[in-house]
């Protein structure tokens, strides 16, 4: 009876937390030492049909939360943009670096009455403003507890492997 109760609780507390994996990995070895990055906002995110209206906007403000406090100087863009455009913007700014994130998958469930957990993809790469060469990428899925009462939300599973990242790279 005990083994059974064992077992049930491990299962339940496994369940209880959301998951990551690192999809890409970085070839940079060393911290970049950026004193300003610029943020682009990702076209947002969608599942078959269905859009996920603010997972651009989102996005972008976990990576900005991220590194705000590891470089001086963090800004935001408030569209979504392109690579070219986001560069563009950049330079006319001043910044050294720009992170461009790629939303690769975003799918939100009612997680406490389905079971289905909501899973995110997300790509980053950082680019050197000056030259336009990328600096570095990473890639990282998420996928949330099935175990919940409600109230979570796919964005939740982007600060804590991003917040990781930045500790890392800058």
């Amino acid at each position: 009876m005990f083994r059974t109760i064992l077992i049930l609780a491990l299962s339940i507390a496994a369940g209880c937390s959301a998951t990551y994996e690192t999809v890409g990995g970085s070839s940079v070895v060393q911290k970049l030492q950026a004193e300003s990055v610029y943020v682009a906002v990702p076209a947002n995110g969608k599942y078959n049909a269905t859009v996920y209206v603010e997972s651009g906007n989102q996005t972008a403000q976990a990576i900005t939360e991220a590194l705000r406090a590891l470089v001086s100087q963090v800004s935001r863009g408030s569209v979504p943009e392109s690579v070219d455009v986001a560069l563009a913007r950049a330079g006319e700014g001043g910044f050294q670096y720009l992170c461009f994130p790629t939303i690769l998958h975003w799918g939100e469930r009612a997680t406490q009455w389905s079971g289905k957990p909501d899973r995110i993809q997300i790509r980053l790469d950082v680019l050197a403003v000056a030259s336009g060469q990328l600096v570095d990428s990473f890639t990282f899925s998420g996928k949330s507890k099935w175990m919940t009462l409600g109230g979570d939300a796919a964005h939740e599973l982007l600060s804590e492997p991003l917040r990781n990242y930045a500790d890392a790279r800058f």
